[in-house]
């Protein structure tokens, strides 16, 4: 079984990632902005995801299952508004019409 954080932040949009439309993109802020390490809302992080996901095709960088559920992860690095981020997201099959992103973060020195 597949447990998702609590309070998890929603945007709704019209993203398209890999020829597939998404409806909306749940964001895990908590630990987006772990540690301090960044102050990022949920809004913010949409618009940093779906630059560097715009136009690209991607592979899987992992698939785990959870019971009759099944998550594809994928990671991004690049450049958006002059600054590099590295992103972490999932696209779930309990949730095909949402990407969930895990992890966003600055890259320094880059």
């Amino acid at each position: 079984m597949l447990i998702r954080p609590k309070g998890l932040a929603l945007v709704e949009c019209s993203l398209i990632f890999n020829q597939s439309e998404y409806e909306k993109v749940e964001i895990d802020l908590d630990h987006v902005n772990k540690f301090r390490r960044s102050n990022f809302e949920a809004y913010q992080v949409y618009l940093i995801l779906e630059h560097l996901i715009k136009g690209v095709h991607l592979e899987a960088n992992d698939k785990k299952e959870f019971g009759d559920v099944f998550c594809y992860y994928f990671v991004v690095t690049g450049e958006a508004k002059g600054k590099y981020y590295k992103v972490v997201f999932c696209i779930c099959s309990d949730r095909p019409n949402a990407i969930g992103v895990i992890t966003l973060y600055q890259l320094k020195g880059v």
